[in-house]
C-alpha cells in the first residue's frame, strides 16, 4: 500500500512539474511575442515612410474676414477667437466668403458646449450635436469639429452656426486651416506643451 501511494505521489509530482514547465514555456513565448510586436512597431515608425504625408506641414488660423449674421439679416464684422453678445439658446451664425482660388483643405473649429452646423453655400457639410446621445447634459464639454472645403467651393459662402444653452453661448473659438493630420498634430503638440 505504501508503495502504491508512493508511486501515485511520484506521478502527481511529475505531472505538477510538467505543468509548471508548460506554463513557464508559455510565459516565455508570450513575452517574446509581445517584445517582438513592440519592436516591429517602433522600427516601423522609425524606418517606414509616413502614411499620411502632408504637402506643407503648416497650420494657420482664419481670424479675420468673418461676419456675424443676425436673424434680421444685419451683419457685424467679427474677429476670431472672440465672444459676441448672444443669449442662451440663440443661434450665432458666422459667414465668410471662400477665395476664388480655393484648394481642397481641412478646417477645424472647437465647439465649447455648443452644437455646430457648417454650410458651404446652402449645403450642410458638417453637423455636430450630442444632444440625443448623452445621458447627462446636452453638450460635450469640448470637441474639435473637422470639415473639408473643396476646390469646387471657391467663391461660395462658408457659414458656421453655433448653438448653446450654457454660458458658452456666443463663445467663438479659433478656426484652423491646413491638412487634417497637421491640424491634429498641432493640437497634440499644444496639449503636450501645455501639460509639461
Amino acid at each position: 500500500l505504501k508503495t502504491d501511494c508512493l508511486i501515485v505521489c511520484v506521478k502527481r509530482e511529475k505531472v505538477r512539474i510538467k505543468q509548471e514547465q508548460v506554463i513557464k514555456g508559455l510565459k516565455i513565448a508570450f513575452g517574446v511575442m509581445l517584445l517582438s510586436i513592440i519592436m516591429v512597431f517602433f522600427l516601423g515608425e522609425i524606418f517606414m515612410p509616413a502614411e499620411n504625408p502632408s504637402e506643407s506641414g503648416e497650420v494657420a488660423l482664419i481670424e479675420e474676414g468673418w461676419e456675424r449674421v443676425f436673424a434680421d439679416g444685419t451683419r457685424e464684422a467679427i474677429v476670431l477667437p472672440g465672444k459676441c453678445d448672444a443669449k442662451k439658446r440663440e443661434i450665432v451664425r458666422l459667414e465668410r466668403r471662400l477665395p476664388q482660388d480655393q484648394e481642397d483643405i481641412w478646417l477645424c473649429m472647437r465647439a465649447s458646449q455648443q452644437d455646430m452646423w457648417v454650410y458651404v453655400g446652402d449645403k450642410l457639410i458638417k453637423e455636430y450635436s450630442t444632444e440625443k446621445t448623452r445621458i447627462f447634459g446636452k453638450n460635450s464639454a469640448s470637441a474639435f469639429v473637422f470639415f473639408q472645403i473643396k476646390e469646387e467651393d471657391a467663391g461660395k459662402v462658408l457659414a458656421i452656426e453655433l448653438f448653446s444653452d450654457s454660458e458658452y453661448a456666443g463663445f467663438l473659438n479659433e478656426v484652423y486651416v491646413g491638412d487634417r493630420y497637421d491640424i491634429a498634430h498641432t493640437f497634440l503638440r499644444e496639449c503636450i506643451t501645455y501639460h509639461i
